[in-house]
C-alpha cells in the first residue's frame, strides 16, 4: 500500500507557515508531507507551487502571498527571490531574533536539556556586515555570484547588502573585466578586510596560477588604495573546500591588521577570524565575563585560530595556551602576541584532543577552557577529554545549535549549565552563534 500523500511536483494548494526549519525555509504541513517553502514566515498563507517531492520532505515556492506576518519587511536585494544566501532578509530584526531564539529553544527541547535560553543579542549593524566573502565563479559562460538555494546554480547580483561597499567594488571590476580567458582558472574569489576597511586581501582561488600572473586585472585591483595584498591560493582538488593548497603571492603582502579593543591581529588570506566586526568584541567579552576569570588562572582556548579569544583573555589571568590544528593559524597567533607584547601566552599546533599532553609537558593545570569549535562540533574524544580533565569551568562558543545541545547533552554527566545567550553574528542568515557556561559538578 502506498501511504506517500497525494502531492506531486507543480501542484499548487495553500497552506500556512507554522515553523521555520533550521536552514531558513518556512515549514508548510500538508497532511503527513513536511513542505519547506523559501521566503515564507511563520503565521503566513499562501498559494504554494510544489517544486520537488521527496519521501516525506518536499520543496515549494510562493505564487501569491494571501496572509502577511507583521514581521515581513520588503527585501533590498534585487535577486533575494532566487539567491540563497540570506533567506531571512524580508523579516524583520524582530522577527529575526524571535526565529533564532527559537532555533536553540527546539535543540534544547529535542535533547531533553533543563537550560534557560536568553534574548538574542542582535548585531548592532543589519546590513554590510561581513569582514570575509567568498563568491563562487563559473565558466562558459562567466558568472559570479551565491548559489541559488539547494543548488550549485549561480545567481548573479549587482550589489550584495551582506558584503560591504570596498568588496562590492572589487567584485564589481572583476566581473567588469573584459579578458574574461585570463580568469578561466578562478573558482572562487576570496576578499578579507579589516573593520576599517581600509586594508584588503584580494584572493583568488585557483588550479593555476600563470594566466592571472599574464592579466593586467592584477594591476588594475592593485591601484585601490585599501588592497594590500592580492593572492593566488593554489587548489588543484576538485571537491568544494575553497582552502586546500598553498598561497601564492602576486602583488603586495599576504597580510592586512584588524584592531579588537587595544588589540592588534595580523590576519593572512587563510587565518580564521570572526565574520562580523560589529559583534565580535561582544561576543569575545561575553564568553570571558562568563568564564569568571582570575588573576592566577590558567585558561586553555581550544581551536584558538589567530588568537583572538587568547589575547584578550591574556589580561585577565596568569597564563592563556591557544592550542589549534591549523598551522598558518598558529603562525598568526605567534606572530599577534608578539605585535602586542603579550608575555603570558604559548601557541600549539595540535588536535583540540592533544590538551592534556600539552598541559602536563608545561606542568600546568587548566582552570579555564573556552572551546570554539567548527560547525560539526566537538568530537568524542574531545568531549572525554573534558570529562578526564574536569577543569571546573568551561565556555562553549558555538556556531550550530544542534551540535552545542547534543555535545552539552553528552556532557550532562560532568557539567551544570544554567542559561544559553544566543548572539546574532550573521543577520538575515540562517546562523546563530551561542554562549554557555558549563560548571564542573562535584562528586
Amino acid at each position: 500500500m502506498n501511504n506517500r500523500p497525494f502531492l506531486n511536483k507543480n501542484d499548487r494548494f495553500i497552506g500556512t507557515c507554522v515553523d521555520m526549519h533550521h536552514s531558513g525555509l518556512g515549514v508548510v504541513k500538508h497532511e503527513s508531507l513536511v513542505v519547506l517553502v523559501k521566503d515564507l514566515l511563520v503565521g503566513e498563507e499562501a498559494l504554494i507551487h510544489v517544486l520537488r517531492v521527496e519521501k516525506k520532505l518536499a520543496y515549494g515556492k510562493i505564487i501569491e502571498l494571501i496572509k502577511r506576518s507583521p514581521y515581513r519587511i520588503e527585501s533590498i536585494c534585487s535577486v533575494s527571490s532566487s539567491c540563497g544566501g540570506c533567506p531571512l532578509i524580508t523579516l524583520s530584526d524582530e522577527g529575526q531574533a524571535i526565529m533564532k531564539r527559537n532555533l536553540v529553544l527546539d535543540q534544547v527541547a529535542f535533547h531533553q536539556l533543563d537550560v534557560q535560553v536568553n534574548e538574542l543579542i542582535s548585531s548592532p549593524q543589519r546590513y554590510h556586515t561581513r569582514n570575509k566573502v567568498a563568491v563562487p565563479v563559473q565558466h562558459d559562460p562567466f558568472k559570479m555570484g551565491f548559489y541559488r538555494l539547494n543548488s550549485h546554480d549561480i545567481v548573479e547580483f549587482d550589489v550584495c547588502h551582506v558584503q560591504t561597499h570596498t568588496q562590492n567594488e572589487v567584485l564589481s571590476i572583476i566581473k567588469a573585466y573584459p579578458n574574461k580567458e585570463e580568469l578561466v582558472s578562478i573558482k572562487h574569489v576570496v576578499l578579507k578586510e579589516n573593520s576599517s576597511q581600509s586594508q584588503m586581501i584580494v584572493g583568488f582561488v585557483v588550479k593555476d596560477s600563470q594566466c592571472l600572473k599574464e592579466s593586467s586585472l592584477v594591476q588594475i585591483l592593485a591601484q585601490l588604495p585599501y588592497v594590500k595584498g592580492i593572492v593566488a591560493h593554489i587548489n588543484v582538488s576538485e571537491g568544494n573546500a575553497i582552502f586546500k593548497g598553498h598561497d601564492e603571492v602576486l602583488m603586495g603582502v599576504n597580510e592586512i591588521v584588524d584592531e579588537l579593543h587595544d588589540l592588534k591581529f595580523k590576519l593572512s588570506l587563510q587565518s580564521f577570524y570572526q565574520i562580523n566586526p560589529h559583534q565580535t568584541l561582544r561576543l569575545y567579552e561575553l564568553a570571558l565575563d562568563l568564564a569568571q576569570c582570575r588573576k592566577t588562572d590558567v585558561l586553555v582556548d581550544l581551536y584558538c585560530g589567530v588568537g583572538s579569544i587568547s589575547l584578550l583573555a591574556a589580561k585577565r589571568v596568569n597564563h592563556v595556551i591557544g592550542v589549534e590544528i591549523n598551522p598558518i593559524a598558529i603562525m598568526n597567533a605567534k606572530e599577534n602576541q608578539e605585535l602586542n607584547m603579550i608575555d603570558n601566552a604559548s601557541f600549539f599546533v595540535g588536535d583540540a584532543s592533544e590538551v592534556s599532553v600539552i598541559l602536563k609537558e608545561m606542568n600546568l593545570k587548566a582552570d579555564v577552557l573556552i572551546v570554539d569549535p567548527p560547525r560539526s562540533g566537538l568530537s568524542d574524544s574531545v568531549i572525554q577529554q573534558i570529562k578526564d580533565l574536569g577543569i571546573p569551568n568551561v565556555v562553549y562558543v558555538s556556531c550550530n545549535p544542534m551540535t552545542l545541545c547534543a555535545n552539552l547533552k553528552s556532557l550532562s554527566t560532568h557539567y551544570s549549565f544554567n542559561e544559553i545567550t544566543p548572539v546574532d553574528m550573521f543577520p538575515n542568515t540562517r546562523h546563530v552563534e551561542t554562549v554557555v557556561l558549563m560548571s564542573r559538578i562535584e562528586k
